[in-house]
């Protein structure tokens, strides 16, 4: 799983400061037995202080990859949501979640989705 390792570590590298997670710390660690057998790849962030281990499972040598790259891709914008998905998993819970922080959120998210947007954008000039 090596090979697997450094590949996922590289496309961290090219991702990361196209989805503005610059600053995030990135552990990527071979996880052989993953108690769901139908996972390629999963990620474990953590917004509070901006670190996030990523597991890589057999499944993921299995794919192309082109969808390897998508699938870091989508684990790194768990990344992005993590916040707002720590907020709702709170409020599931039974903690208060006011309308304050909910909005807060949502609109710290939103804002971090519109400048990846507008960061790629610039660069492709589309």
């Amino acid at each position: 799983m090596y090979k697997e390792v450094s590949r996922v570590q590289s496309l961290i590298r090219k991702w990361a400061p196209k989805l503005l997670l610059e600053g995030w710390d990135f552990k990527v660690i071979s996880l052989p037995e993953p108690k769901e057998k139908n996972v390629a790849v999963l990620v474990e962030p953590d917004p509070t202080y901006l670190n996030a281990i990523v597991y890589i499972c057999p499944l993921f040598q299995e794919h192309t990859p082109e969808d390897q790259e998508e699938m870091i891709i989508h684990e790194l914008m768990h990344c992005n949501v993590s916040e707002f998905s720590d907020l709702l998993s709170s409020s599931m819970d039974g903690e208060t979640i006011t309308q304050k922080q909910k909005f807060d959120a949502e609109e710290r998210l939103t804002q971090r989705l519109t400048r990846i947007l507008l960061k790629n954008i610039s660069k492709t000039g589309t």
